[in-house]
């Protein structure tokens, strides 16, 4: 008896320590997915969490009544939303969403936001490399 409680011990031990900052991270994301869809403001929509290679990618539509993604996808336009973006997540005061943006960093993952337009399906992404968090 005492040998399988030393086994089943050990086996958990191994579990929790296989745990890589990549594999905490997916599972994370895989949390945050379920919050879709979410309202981000009155034009942006957050319909998806998910990673693509070794990044974390929100995907964004767009209502495009007011402007059109095709409006925000030169240097200008693309600066302008990243700083925005990057002025956000410092800004965040948010326990949990600090704990994903460490998660991020520690995985060495980059965050992608990509915006598509609900009427045009133009996309642009705007990335905030690990380096940057």
């Amino acid at each position: 008896m005492k040998k399988i409680i030393f086994v089943a011990l050990t086996i958990c031990a191994l579990i929790i320590s296989a745990c890589t900052s990549s594999n905490k991270l997916e599972i994370a994301i895989g949390v945050a997915a379920k919050e879709c869809p979410f309202t981000v403001d009155e034009y942006t929509t957050c319909v998806d969490i998910f990673s693509e290679g070794t990044n974390v990618v929100y995907k964004y539509v767009v209502d495009e009544d007011e402007f059109t993604v095709a409006d925000l996808n030169n240097s200008e336009g693309r600066a302008t939303l990243k700083n925005e973006i990057y002025l956000n997540i410092l800004a965040n005061d948010n326990k949990d969403v600090e704990d994903f943006y460490n998660l991020v960093k520690e995985a060495k993952y980059n965050i992608i936001f990509r915006f598509i337009g609900g009427s045009t399906g133009e996309s642009i992404d705007i990335t905030i490399y690990h380096h940057e968090l």
